[in-house]
């Protein structure tokens, strides 16, 4: 079966593999790290719970820099940036958003 024929399930994909991921982290970490990989549900959860942190900080001086600058964030970017879980991306609209004139130029894909 090719990746076209599969349905998209969107955000129920990714849900369900929030869920398993807590409800089974062990299970889970084994499942997607080579066996040579020691892992205990332990420094799983925590690499997880650490780089989810990290994130919601980025977002958070993010949303304070542009508030701070007068910047208006419409529902839809302030919905964009806070479930952004990729910090390079996040370092860079922070960056961005030291000089950019308004939300458009902090949150542009290029």
């Amino acid at each position: 079966m090719s990746s076209s024929e599969l349905p998209d399930f969107g955000e129920d994909v990714d849900l369900t593999l929030r869920h398993v991921s807590r409800q089974f982290p062990m299970s889970f970490a084994k499942a997607l790290l080579p066996d040579r990989w020691k892992v205990t549900a332990a420094t799983w959860l925590d690499t997880q719970v650490t780089s989810r942190g990290k994130a919601v900080g980025e977002a958070t001086a993010l949303l304070r820099i542009l508030e701070r600058r007068g910047i208006a964030v419409p529902a839809e970017a302030r919905e964009k940036i806070l479930t952004c879980t990729t910090t390079a991306m996040l370092e860079t609209w922070l960056d961005r958003a030291l000089t950019a004139a308004g939300i458009d130029e902090v949150l542009t894909d290029s």
